[in-house]
């Protein structure tokens, strides 16, 4: 009698568990539909659906396989068009490095789980391209040796911490910091006349990563000078381009 009221207790909470993962995931898809039209698609309408997505659990219940329900709420993203205007190099140089910041707060600052951990995720490379930055043409040929990287390094963003403290400060990565910063650097040294930069929330993962939940990676280019930037990054891009 006492086993078989064990096992009835355990079923109940089984089903009951199920039953309460259903109810969420039936109304986060509601909000999903009544909310996110594909007419209204901003910043903060982005960031929503992004938190919305790493709050569906990805768990498995005894045979029930659950870990690919994130795939099914698209992330309602648009990718912001930002101008650069200034002339100057100091001023565009901190635009680039507010954009870059502000992709790394909209993607949950590197801590947000958005996909399932499986182990075919570990080859899966998803984007989320946060902004393209354009550089109209009586700007270009005043803005032919931009600093970004340094900009990052050396800049407060907020009290003590720099904006490379911020954004790259925070995630899991087998380089030591100095070798981090030096691979900023290498990347975010940009010519206007070269083309727009995109800046991208990159998701990767691996064994140390996956113990830990998904780990952003913020990553920008000039796809015209670096045509192989996409494809070594992404072979999933979750925007509406712009």
């Amino acid at each position: 009698m006492i086993n078989s009221k064990v096992g009835g207790e355990k079923y109940y909470v089984v089903i009951s568990l199920i039953l309460g993962l259903t109810i969420l995931i039936i109304a986060i898809f509601w909000i999903y539909s009544e909310y996110f039209s594909e007419e209204d698609i901003n910043w903060e309408t982005c960031r929503q659906s992004i938190v919305l997505r790493a709050t569906i659990p990805d768990v498995k219940i005894k045979g029930l396989n659950l870990v690919d329900v994130k795939d099914k709420f698209p992330l309602k993203c648009k990718t912001e068009v930002i101008e650069i205007k200034s002339e100057k190099e100091e001023g565009a140089v901190k635009e680039i490095a507010n954009a870059v910041a502000s992709c790394h707060y909209l993607t949950g600052e590197g801590l947000y789980k958005l996909y399932p951990n499986v182990n075919i995720y570990r080859s899966k490379k998803a984007c989320l391209v946060c902004a393209r930055i354009h550089f109209p043409v009586e700007v270009r040929d005043k803005l032919t040796s931009l600093d970004v990287g340094n900009y990052i390094i050396n800049t407060k963003l907020a009290g003590e911490k720099t904006y490379f403290d911020y954004i790259y400060g925070n995630r899991p990565s087998a380089m030591s910091v100095d070798d981090a910063k030096n691979a900023v650097i290498a990347m975010s040294k940009f010519d206007a006349r070269k083309g727009d930069i995109i800046v991208l929330a990159a998701y990767q993962g691996g064994n140390s990563i996956l113990q830990q939940g998904y780990s952003t990676v913020i990553q920008f280019f000039q796809p015209d000078d670096k045509p192989e930037g996409f494809s070594k990054l992404c072979n999933v891009i979750e925007t509406i381009p712009a």
